[in-house]
């Protein structure tokens, strides 16, 4: 009786496992992006880059997309730079991970200074859920080699990843933590990312150094899906560990009833 429910059991394990598996993920577009850019009096300068290929070449390569940007600028004997560095890599349609680096460094003393490595999506990705699922990431973001203060800000989700801010508000946004968005189905979904990087100071700074970097992994993951067939499997090994048990009950009554 135990063999046959066990064996009944393993088999809807097996076929929910594989009509997990079946739950495709159909990728629409991926994207990296990078921005700096430095005020420095009434001088400004920017760089910035944004990378958006066929993510056939870029779902499960090895390589992942990368964007930079970095400034510098001098005025007299005061001076300022930024710079944003973003890759992701996408490990297959349902896995990957995010690398974001931004920062400036500034000695402007007396001079109007502002630093900055946003305005701009540094990742972001668009899909269609192939089934009911979650969309599960976990991050960490430090500052090594950082002055106090830093100026630096959260990661910021965007678009349908509703999340907020990763990190914390402080005068270091360091921290770690997890987040997960709830997934429907045939419905497609754009998650996206940046970093707040901005900071000013009219009289300038006598010596800034900043520098924030972050990693996020994710992991889209679907609920099994039972298949008919796996239902009717199970249905038939609980018939037949009943029906096994009613046997036994019955034999067990007549050999009663004869002693």
């Amino acid at each position: 009786m135990f063999h046959t429910f066990a064996f009944a059991t393993a088999l809807v394990a097996s076929s929910l496992s594989t009509a997990a598996a079946l739950a495709a993920t159909t990728v629409q577009s991926v994207q990296v992006g990078a921005r700096a850019g430095v005020y420095l009096g009434d001088q400004f300068v920017e760089q910035q880059e944004s990378l958006s290929p066929d993510p056939v070449g870029i779902i499960g390569s090895t390589v992942g997309l990368r964007a930079s940007a970095s400034t510098r600028l001098t005025l007299g004997e005061a001076d300022a730079g930024s710079f944003a560095l973003s890759t992701g890599l996408w490990e297959s349609a349902d896995k990957g991970s995010i690398l974001l680096s931004w920062g400036w460094n500034a000695a402007s003393a007396g001079v109007d200074t502002t630093v900055i490595s946003s305005g701009i999506s540094n990742w972001t990705y668009t899909f269609t859920a192939g089934a009911d699922g979650f969309f599960n990431s976990s991050y960490r973001i430090f500052t090594p080699g950082t002055t106090n203060p830093t100026g630096l800000l959260p990661l910021q989700t965007s678009d349908d990843w509703t999340s907020g801010y990763l990190g914390v508000f402080d005068t270091d946004p360091s921290g770690e933590g997890t987040t997960s968005i709830a997934l429907v189905a045939g419905q497609t979904y754009t998650m996206g990312l940046y970093n707040m990087g901005y900071f000013g100071n009219r009289n300038g700074f006598d010596f800034l150094v900043a520098n924030g970097e972050g990693r996020v992994e994710w992991e889209i993951v679907y609920a099994p899906i039972p298949e008919p067939g796996a239902w009717a499997l199970m249905l038939a090994g609980l018939a037949a560990v009943c029906g096994v048990a009613g046997r036994r009950r019955f034999q067990d009554r007549r050999k009663h009833e004869e002693v």
